[in-house]
């Protein structure tokens, strides 16, 4: 349970496939493509999909493109609420997609609540809102 959950304390819980996927992807990042490649047939080994043969990170012009390594953490990490930090890291978020139009560029920030302005006069709102 998030939040503090009844031991009072704040544990981020990640599970093992989390984990794999950003080991995999910091080695995509970083030119290991085959090293990452083998990380996510791994896991999707385990889950009884058949391996992928290449893994971009994204692909631009098609995000839905279900051989790339953002379709594999949006599979494993369905529910999982990570989806929108996913696609902004990747450098999708903006992008078109079935049922989500073209986006606003200040919708990759969130605004600055009102109340924060109002106790703080040294904070400026983000742009856009």
């Amino acid at each position: 349970q998030y939040g503090g959950g009844p031991t009072g304390n704040d544990l981020m819980i990640f599970r093992y496939p989390d984990v794999v996927l950003m080991v995999a992807e910091a080695k995509q990042r970083t030119g290991d493509a085959p090293g990452a490649l083998t990380m996510v047939n791994t896991l999707r080994t385990v889950s009884g999909a058949a391996p992928l043969v290449s893994m971009p990170l994204a692909n631009p012009s098609n995000v839905e493109d279900p051989n790339t390594l953002l379709s594999e953490t949006g599979r494993e990490l369905y529910c999982e609420s990570v989806r929108r930090t996913d696609l902004q890291r990747f450098g999708v978020y903006l992008k078109p997609w079935q049922y989500k139009p073209t986006d606003d560029p200040k919708n990759l920030i969130f605004p600055v609540p009102n109340s924060a302005l109002a106790a703080n006069p040294n904070l400026k709102q983000n742009p856009g809102y």
